[in-house]
């Protein structure tokens, strides 16, 4: 059974059984069986693992777009050009990571 098969009879997101997936073959069998035991749910495990969750990583995008919009409106333009570079930044290696595009050197050809 593959996970659209496994999501649709348990009826959970997809993701929901791919962060099921990576507790089961990186969690300690301690973490494993506080989920089981409905002590922690999946996604207090995975941070436990040192995985963040899609949510958690698009929360942190929002407060980084909203921290770049009040330095602009404040006025504090370098800091504004810091945190807009380093978000364009991370969406570039994580584009080139899934294969989306080329990842982005810094070789000097300008």
């Amino acid at each position: 059974m593959n996970r659209d098969q496994l999501a649709r009879q348990f009826n959970v997101s997809k993701r929901g059984i791919a962060n099921a997936v990576f507790v089961l073959n990186n969690g300690t069998p301690e973490i494993i069986a506080q989920v089981e035991a409905g002590k922690i749910n999946l996604q207090e495990a995975m941070r436990m693992l040192g995985k963040t969750t899609q949510r958690e990583r698009n929360r942190r995008r929002v407060r980084q777009t909203l921290e770049l919009c009040e330095a602009v409106l404040n006025g504090e333009q370098h800091e504004a050009e810091i945190l807009a570079a380093q978000i364009i930044l991370r969406v570039a290696h994580t584009r080139a990571a899934k294969g989306d595009c080329d990842a982005p050197t810094n070789n000097g050809d300008g």
